[in-house]
């Protein structure tokens, strides 16, 4: 996780609005009124970019986290289609197939922004010659 380089009280209001603290908590933390974090949100861009950036990482974090985890649900999940109950392989089965329809829609929706993206950074590099 990236640290600031701030000395002052911004690096623990950096920390504590980038874990999803409101303005008052991270005032607290910072030694400062909550009036003067949200200055520096509003005046300071390089202390929202850097809330912003950290908050990033902390998500990327979570996201590794539940892959991770995702991975071992899924595992178990296989793991129970072999279940000496019939009751659990029906379940593990009902599990399985429910997630299908939203994991399909998420690959399509994701390929299709991926599409527009590109659609749309084509045509601005056209536009800059």
């Amino acid at each position: 996780m990236a640290q600031t380089d701030r000395p002052d009280g911004k690096a623990a209001a950096i920390l504590a609005l980038a874990r999803g603290s409101g303005t008052k908590t991270a005032a607290q933390e910072a030694g400062v009124s909550p009036r003067t974090v949200r200055r520096w949100l509003a005046d300071d861009t390089v202390f929202a970019d850097e809330v912003r950036d950290l908050r990033g990482e902390l998500l990327d974090e979570v996201v590794g986290a539940l892959t991770s985890a995702s991975m071992k649900a899924v595992e178990t999940l296989v793991e129970c289609l072999q279940a000496d109950d019939p009751s659990v392989r029906v379940r593990a089965a009902a599990q399985i197939l429910r997630a299908l329809p939203a994991m399909r829609v998420e690959g399509e929706l994701t390929e299709r922004f991926a599409e527009i993206e590109a659609a749309v950074n084509a045509q601005k590099n056209g536009a800059r010659r």
